[in-house]
């Protein structure tokens, strides 16, 4: 309020003195008090000028040591920063447009500790161990159509991921300097921090161009709330998220449609028909596959030796069993495989573990530290 106050001040100020000026110059007298006036006047347009500058891109928007953002390289996510390399990452990408040193809806800054910290104009936003509590975290799960949703509908949305990460983060204390082995972590938050990795691997993308999918498949996909995006801003290679929905035949027709684009594919919560089931094995280019809680069934999963190129599935908290997953050996590429919340004992886990040397089989954080 204080920067809007003295703006408003200057910018009065500064059209008394054009005025004043004008009527001297109009009648010609106290030559020797207009030069004064105008160097005043050229003094308070400079202020005036920088405190609006100031209030539309930020205190700091003339300072030269800002530079560009740029998105930290991460090698080993235990190893990382969990606001440096996790958090701030996020905030960058869909909030900072708004909430930084170029602009500050609500006066709101998102684009450092000290910023957050002091939180905006209706007062603070975080407080540790109590995301519930926190505007920085609850405002992210309001209903899109909410005022108060951010970021707000015709912005880039959080993904599901980004979410929970921060939900963590907040959790589990907000601290700015831990690192994330530092915290504790679910078998969901260990899942959602191994895919921060797994998207920065550009070598995982097909090499061959492709021409970009018809338009009206992405418009019939769309029309029924199926995210769809390109990968890259220069590829046309798609991720797509069907975002836990049931599909009837035209839709998913569609979907076949695109299956050579579709290199990454969230499933979760979906629940699929026997045929669309058969035809998931047809999207031969498929990286990452999502289908947890789904009602995938063992008969479904053995028909995904098919997916070649497939380097993470994510199987948590489904019905398939130990004799499905051993048919999987063949995916030589295979990388990750999400298993918590299925029903494999404990004596499956290292079988399945042996056959998959060159895999991560992950049962679930909790569980196998105490292994």
């Amino acid at each position: 309020m204080e920067l809007l106050d003295n703006h408003m001040w200057a910018g009065i100020a500064l059209s008394l003195v054009a005025g004043l000026l004008y009527w001297l110059q109009k009648n010609t007298i106290f030559q020797k008090v207009q030069w004064g006036l105008w160097s005043f006047a050229a003094i308070l347009l400079f202020v005036t000028g920088h405190l609006g500058g100031s209030l539309t891109h930020g205190e700091d928007y003339l300072t030269l040591n800002g530079g560009p953002y740029e998105k930290p390289e991460i090698e080993n996510i235990q190893e990382a920063f969990v606001y440096t390399d996790v958090i701030e990452p996020i905030l960058a990408e869909k909030c900072w447009a708004c909430h930084s040193a170029k602009k500050q809806k609500g006066e709101l800054r998102l684009d450092g500790e000290k910023w957050i910290l002091e939180g905006g104009e209706n007062g603070e936003i975080l407080t540790g161990h109590q995301s519930k509590e926190s505007e920085l975290f609850t405002r992210l799960v309001l209903d899109k159509s909410d005022d108060d949703h951010m970021p707000p509908s015709r912005k880039p949305q959080l993904t599901d991921d980004e979410i929970s990460l921060i939900d963590w983060w907040i959790t589990e204390g907000a601290d700015f300097n831990k690192t994330v082995k530092e915290l504790q972590q679910s078998s969901e938050i260990e899942a959602a921090l191994d895919r921060l990795v797994e998207k920065k691997a550009p070598s995982e993308l097909p090499t061959d161009a492709i021409e970009m999918v018809d338009e009206q498949v992405l418009s019939t996909l769309r029309d029924f709330r199926v995210a769809v995006v390109p990968v890259t801003q220069t590829s046309n290679y798609l991720a797509v998220n069907l975002v836990g929905k049931s599909f009837p035949d035209s839709v998913w027709a569609a979907l076949e449609k695109a299956k050579e684009h579709i290199v990454s594919l969230k499933a979760k919560g979906s629940k699929l028909t026997e045929e669309q089931w058969q035809s998931l094995s047809e999207f031969e280019n498929l990286r990452v596959l999502d289908i947890s809680q789904t009602n995938v069934l063992d008969k479904y999963l053995a028909q995904f030796t098919e997916l070649k190129e497939l380097r993470v599935l994510n199987l948590t908290e489904t019905g398939v069993t130990k004799d499905s997953i051993e048919k999987l050996k063949s995916l030589e590429k295979l990388r990750n495989i999400y298993l918590f919340g299925t029903s494999l004992d404990s004596l499956e886990r290292d079988p399945l573990r042996a056959l998959f040397p060159q895999t991560k089989v992950d049962f679930g954080y909790f569980q196998t530290k105490g292994e």
